[in-house]
């Protein structure tokens, strides 16, 4: 988000690329993310999508539309978001 704040591409540009590392490395394609699998508990998940969630509403507002940005595994953002529905109503 810094990149953003002082304007700079080669940070936003990083910062992108970081983001879509870690879509890739710790989100799975059901939504669930390594974190939840290996501590089953959903606090670690929630904890792991935060910092995305912060990020792509970041980069939202300023052209760049990540909160879909689906890696090559079939892992995003959105998914891990939906992962929680259930446990949001309580089923």
């Amino acid at each position: 988000q810094v990149g953003y704040l002082v304007n700079n591409k080669r940070f936003i540009d990083y910062a992108i690329s970081a983001y879509k590392k870690q879509i890739q490395d710790n989100l799975y394609p059901d939504g669930s993310s390594l974190d939840f699998k290996d501590r089953d508990a959903l606090h670690y998940h929630c904890f792991n999508i935060w910092a995305l969630l912060n990020f792509a509403k970041t980069a939202s507002l300023h052209g760049n539309s990540l909160y879909n940005y689906q890696s090559k595994s079939g892992a995003s953002l959105s998914k891990s978001v939906r992962f929680l529905f259930p446990y949001v109503r309580g089923r």
